[in-house]
């Protein structure tokens, strides 16, 4: 978890010379760091003398106190690799053993850097390195790491930690426990998935994109954009009943009425131009007269998108009623609190009875992706930082704005998303989806953002952010 600075290189980038805080300088292997824009460092004339040995070729033993060797399995696997501890604010329990039947012999802090030496057979637990204690390991749960690799990739492992059993440790909490349905889809118009948390277990219900669950837990709304087959559907939660309720192309993100009677979308109203200036600004495509020596607005490049809008129907697809919108609407979620949704203006609230007006939540675009909280009390939603993504809450007129994820502590070599935030049905968790490990993988967290853990869904998912509506929870 040490921050230092990269000074050099080698030519293959199997070495960079370091420089601390202190100002010491040396050699470290790139496979133990991450590194932010490695390709821009100066390379070095060095030659390298000695190579160190390719993991997963020897064999790890340790010696217990009772004087038997433990020995790893599967050695062809992957020896070893680093892990962040990923528990929000609080520290990590490490155990003797692979279970929570096993006693406690430390803890590492959130945000620790700990080396991941094996796991077992079922991989949901891994075995590391005490931090501190001089080589000694111990057992930690894998939904509470952020590994470097495919947890899989480690050694299975029948070692049991020889440090002694501590009086009393800390907890990682559990936030509550986890109840209810995910419905989540792989890809936009791939298969859709429904998630049980009592069973654990993952099944197909359909394909499609954007899905939402009803708010009694029982219906599933979603959209195709396959040709004939495009309009708005509905399925029940067992997989049968699957109706089309409304034809039309280019529907996104449907999201149920706090009372499940009706369901309101994103559609496409026309069309907008404007002149792409640079910088990531686009500029209204206006008639502005042209001076010599000057940049004229026609001659910078048109782009032409969709413009798009609220609209609502009830569940058999009647009743259709436009919602009053600023500019350009995606993305809406819906609770008592009203219709929340992003404009190039913000994030925006509006209704769909008769009178209904628009108001502001946080005027910025970078603000994204916006989800009530059951009960209207706050808005979850993703911002665009610089050059990565992070998870934010607000209320609903506009103030506490929290961050509820960060920047890992440890330099990446490419940016860390959190993105797709979404609310259990009692409010007290949010999942959502990461790239952390490097590939993209559901988080649940509390409310407040702490107990940040990996979930474990058995299905892959793929986001190109393009405000795909990728996961939601219902009861």
């Amino acid at each position: 978890g040490t921050a230092v600075t990269v000074v050099g290189r080698t030519a293959d980038n199997a070495w960079a010379k370091i420089m601390t805080g202190d100002e010491q300088e040396g050699w470290a292997s790139t496979a133990d760091l991450v590194v932010f824009g490695l390709d821009r460092v100066p390379v070095l004339d060095v030659e390298v003398l000695e190579t160190p040995p390719e993991k997963g070729t020897e064999t790890a033993t340790e010696t217990t106190e009772s004087g038997d060797s433990a020995t790893v399995v599967e050695t062809e696997k992957q020896s070893a690799m680093n892990a962040l501890v990923a528990t929000g604010s609080r520290r990590l329990n490490i155990r003797k053993g692979p279970g929570l039947n096993y006693g406690i012999v430390a803890s590492a802090p959130a945000g620790a850097t700990v080396k991941a030496l094996g796991r077992n057979e079922k991989a949901g637990w891994v075995l590391i390195e005490i931090p501190g204690q001089n080589g000694k390991v111990g057992w930690v749960s894998a939904r509470y790491l952020d590994l470097s690799g495919d947890p899989t990739d480690l050694p299975v492992s029948d070692r049991r930690s020889t440090a002694p059993v501590v009086a009393a440790a800390s907890s990682t909490g559990s936030g509550g426990r986890l109840a209810g349905k995910l419905v989540f889809q792989e890809s936009s118009g791939g298969p859709i998935h429904v998630y049980d948390f009592a069973s654990g277990k993952t099944r197909q219900l359909t394909t499609g994109q954007d899905p939402a669950i009803s708010p009694d837990g029982k219906t599933v709304a979603f959209v195709r954009d396959n040709g004939s087959d495009a309009g708005l559907y509905l399925i029940d939660i067992d997989g049968r009943n699957e109706r089309r309720i409304r034809i039309e192309s280019k529907l996104r993100a449907p999201a149920w009425s706090p009372d499940g009677q009706s369901i309101v979308f994103s559609r496409v109203t026309g069309e907008d131009k404007c002149r792409d200036v640079g910088h990531g600004i686009c500029v209204p495509d206006s008639p502005l007269p042209c001076y010599p020596g000057y940049p004229c607005i026609k001659d910078f490049p048109l782009k032409i998108f969709d413009s798009r809008g609220l609209s609502a129907v009830d569940v058999r697809g009647e009743n259709f009623v436009d919602a009053p919108i600023t500019r350009d609407a995606r993305s809406p979620d819906w609770s008592e609190g009203g219709i929340v949704y992003q404009s190039r203006n913000g994030l925006e609230i509006t209704d769909v009875y008769e009178g209904a007006e628009t108001r502001s939540v946080i005027p910025e675009f970078r603000y994204q992706d916006p989800n009530w909280q059951p009960g209207g009390k706050l808005i979850a939603f993703h911002s665009q930082e610089k050059d990565h993504w992070e998870i934010f809450r607000v209320n609903p007129d506009g103030s506490g704005l929290i961050a509820l994820t960060r920047p890992p502590s440890a330099l990446r070599t490419e940016p860390v998303h959190n993105v797709a935030p979404a609310w259990s049905p009692d409010g007290k968790h949010i999942i959502f989806l990461s790239n952390r490990s490097g590939k993209w993988v559901f988080y649940v967290m509390d409310a407040d953002g702490r107990n940040q853990r990996r979930l474990n869904v058995g299905a892959p998912v793929d986001y190109r952010f393009q405000s795909e509506q990728v996961v939601s929870w219902g009861r």
